[in-house]
């Protein structure tokens, strides 16, 4: 597959050089106001994930999760930064106008930092019956 990020969202076509046999299609252009979420995976670093809303109503939901493995952890990560700089760019354009969405930057390595930090204050507060609101951890 060959993913194509820009301003407009995120292009999905079958790879010029793919020698796959699975029936795999092109999904065009994928806007980026449908982009809910698009993260490089923490875990396993050469996956480059989004949620698509296909429909969002008073009537009921559609999401998609794509998941795509990268051929390097190089590129799972330029996917995300170019995502994160099309939503940038996107909200510059409102100009004003009212939108909601946030874009988390953080590495994969800061992630997993924070996580182990919250997974040892959850630990260590187990029979606590103090309640902790925010916690401060240095990585």
């Amino acid at each position: 597959m060959r993913l194509d990020v820009s301003t407009g969202g995120i292009g999905v076509a079958v790879h010029p050089r793919s020698r796959s046999r699975l029936a795999v299609h092109d999904l065009g252009l994928l806007p980026l106001e449908f982009i809910s979420y698009a993260v490089q995976d923490t875990r396993y670093s050469r996956i480059f994930a989004f949620i698509l809303v296909r429909e969002l109503s008073s009537r009921g939901r559609s999401t998609e999760c794509h998941a795509y493995l990268c051929d390097s952890p190089v590129s799972a990560r330029k996917l995300a930064l170019s995502v994160a700089l099309a939503f940038r760019l996107y909200e510059r354009s409102l100009a004003g106008k009212p939108f909601r969405f946030v874009v988390d930057l953080r590495s994969p390595e800061e992630l997993a930092a924070e996580r182990a930090c919250a997974k040892s204050k959850t630990s260590s507060t187990a029979g606590s019956p103090s309640l902790v609101l925010a916690t401060e951890c240095d990585a």
